[in-house]
Parts: structure tokens; sequence; C-alpha cells
């Protein structure tokens, strides 16, 4: 059975990934405290899936950590 992993990400900081050559985004309270939702939003093309991607891609890489 897979078991169940939960990511609270606090800080994203994203460097020549698709559209974004050098992007920070902070999913954080102002007491440091992460968020337990974030709602993504923009006109097409802004980048909204490259965004989602990427926390996919770092939820992946985890996977295959252990």
């Amino acid at each position: 059975m897979n078991a169940l992993y939960l990511i609270f990400v606090k800080h994203l900081h994203l460097k020549n990934y698709r559209c974004f050559t050098d992007f920070s985004i902070d999913f954080t309270y102002k007491t440091d405290t992460p968020v337990k939702l974030a709602i993504i939003y923009g006109a097409n093309g802004s980048g909204k899936s490259s965004l989602l991607h990427s926390l996919g891609t770092l939820y992946e890489s985890m996977q295959t950590m252990n």
C-alpha cells in the first residue's frame, strides 16, 4: 500500500524553469507558518500550470528519495 505524504511548502524559488527566469513565491503567513490553502490565479499564459508542474516535480523527486 502506498503511503500518503502531506507536503507544506513555505517558499518556492524557480530559476530558468519554463516561463520563469527568476521567480519566488512565499506560501506562509506573517508568523512563518505555511498556509493550508493557496489560490493561484492569473491570465492565460502567465505560468499557473508551470507553477503547479514545478510542485509536482518536487513531489515526484521526494518520492524517489524514499
